[in-house]
């Protein structure tokens, strides 16, 4: 059979093993079992247990994968090329069906992947059948699915200090200096709260609206990384430096700022304000994010504290807050606030802090942008895929592909009933166009069987489309399909 022909035949028998449209599988391929003599025994277990007639077949978890093996014996002699059919019913009474020849040993092995779905939790029922001569043998057992244990990631920090202060994740201030004073900074790095060694982190110094200066570190044994800079000495480094520690890795960057002063001794006081998501600086944020605004006055020690005048402004023009802020003892201050859910929360903000002391005023303008975050759509299997353009692991021939996209929008809700479209590609051409709608947990699925065809072995390419209010989100999947082993 040509591949053009294969393919054709593989569209019309592809059939759906997805939500509401039951369960069926097929071959291209129809082979007449060998006839042998009486079966006496059938024996169906799993990896993890099921040796004997109708024992437990084991505990496994979302996502694992099972293997099933069907023992066929006549006086305990292993019989070779006998159909063994096997019925998985899921928790939800859908039913799988697949059919497998024994091989020299008297094994007929099937292995299929435990969905991520939650209606795959609770007890599987499995059992495999054989006929010879009009004669049935069966063997049966139950699998319990749990759900899957994810090991949290590491969760990675970095706090950035000086000689004089900002110790401690939320501690903004890293003391006075004055011009041609040598900073020390330093910045630990830990993992799961354990020190990071031989790691690069990358310090940058900038005074206000002036140039970035950069210099990297590894950390030592400690898990710390220092390095000095000098504060030039002419009367113009007075004023406000931000210093920020940032340390990359593979799939997430880790950082902390602190702001310095610098004093003369000459400079009237004066006041900076940074703005700050999750502990980290910012300037875009999305509606339900948290902003925190931290504010540092510089003045002489016996006018602290004082009161700040706060003013956030939206991007009408309309006021948000305004509101007094009252220093410690170091003159900072802190506060925080939710940007709403509104189309008037879309675009740039503006803040204002304001003080009045000894006769003098001070204040400063910051400026931050809301926009609305990009929807997305990921498709992914049961053996992996999520994010965007992610591959997922192998298929075997004759294996069950489970197709999941999750749609997501503002804020990372899930929208339910939009209709989800998955082309599945060979070598360029369609095998299969399936469609399937949003959930309420804003999944669309859909499955189907790999047919047992050599020709379909290859890197398959599945293109998931949804069209949200004219745009068409996309995301592309890629697996292999490959022969089974022996």
């Amino acid at each position: 059979m040509n591949l053009k022909k294969r393919l054709s035949v593989a569209a019309l028998l592809a059939i759906i093993l997805g939500s509401g449209l039951g369960y069926a599988t097929y071959s291209l391929i129809a082979e007449t079992p060998a006839e042998k003599t009486a079966v006496k025994a059938l024996d169906l277990y799993a990896q993890q247990g099921g040796l004997g007639t109708g024992e437990f077949g084991g505990v496994f978890e979302q996502n694992n994968t099972v293997r099933l093996s069907a023992y066929l014996t006549i006086g305990g002699v292993p019989i070779n090329r006998i159909e063994v059919t096997f019925k998985i019913r899921k928790p939800d009474e859908q039913e799988i069906v697949n059919t497998v020849m024994t091989d020299d040993l008297g094994n007929a092995k099937l292995d299929f992947t435990l969905p991520i779905e939650e209606s795959a939790l609770g007890n599987w029922s499995v059992s495999a059948t054989a006929t010879v001569k009009n004669e049935i043998v069966s063997d049966s057992m139950i699998l319990e699915c749990q759900a899957e244990q994810i090991m949290p990631p590491v969760q990675r920090t970095l706090d950035l200090y000086t000689q004089q202060g900002g110790f401690g994740p939320e501690e903004l201030f890293g003391g006075v200096f004055a011009p041609g004073d040598v900073v020390r900074l330093s910045a630990y790095l830990t993992g799961d709260g354990v020190p990071i060694v031989e790691s690069e982190v990358t310090f940058i110094t900038c005074q206000y609206a002036g140039i970035p200066v950069t210099n990297s570190a590894l950390t030592d044994s400690r898990g710390i990384a220092e390095v000095n800079f000098t504060i030039p000495s002419d009367p113009s480094s007075a004023g406000n430096w931000t210093v920020s520690a940032v340390a990359y890795f593979e799939n997430e960057t880790v950082d902390d700022s602190v702001f310095i002063g610098c004093e003369t001794g000459e400079e009237p006081p004066s006041i900076f304000a940074l703005i700050k998501r999750n502990g980290e600086l910012c300037v875009s944020f999305n509606p339900l994010d948290s902003v925190t605004i931290a504010v540092r006055v510089y003045c002489e020690v016996d006018l602290l504290p004082l009161q700040v005048k706060l003013e956030v402004m939206l991007p009408n023009g309309t006021y948000f807050l305004n509101q007094s802020l009252t220093t410690d003892m170091w003159g900072g201050a802190t506060t925080e606030f939710q940007i709403p859910m509104i189309y008037d929360a879309l675009g740039t903000w503006s803040t204002h802090v304001s003080f009045e002391v000894g006769g003098q005023r001070g204040e400063a303008y910051n400026f931050f942008d809301c926009e609305p975050p990009e929807p997305t759509l990921d498709v992914f299997t049961q053996r992996g895929g999520q994010g965007q353009n992610v591959q997922s692991g192998p298929f075997l021939l004759g294996e069950n592909v489970s197709l999941c996209a999750v749609f997501r929008v503002m804020n990372s809700s899930v929208v339910a009933g939009k209709l989800v479209s998955f082309e599945a590609q060979l070598n360029g051409a369609t095998l299969l166009v399936l469609v399937a709608e949003t959930n309420s947990s804003g999944i669309a699925s859909v499955s189907f069987r790999v047919p047992p065809d050599p020709s379909f072995v290859g890197p398959w390419e599945v293109y998931a489309r949804l069209d949200n209010g004219g745009m068409v989100l996309l995301d592309t999947l890629v697996f292999a399909v490959e022969q089974p082993q022996g």
